[in-house]
């Protein structure tokens, strides 16, 4: 009877609640996010390549 006791007092307890909730929702945002780069990645890829292009040809005047 001692345990039931307890076991009911530890399922009742919500004390941590708010963490769990946090790391649930924090681990949904990142799974997202990674199929999202996941799926979209290859599409942006041309993209990504011709602004790295631009960026390495690109000069900076220093003089004033």
């Amino acid at each position: 009877m001692f345990q039931f006791r307890a076991l009911r007092a530890f399922l009742a307890d919500e004390s941590g609640a708010v963490t769990v909730d946090w790391v649930v929702l924090t681990a949904t945002i990142v799974g997202l996010g990674l199929a999202v780069i996941g799926t979209l990645g290859s599409a942006f890829a041309p993209n990504a390549q011709n602004i790295g292009t631009e960026l390495q040809e690109y000069t900076i005047d220093t003089t004033f």
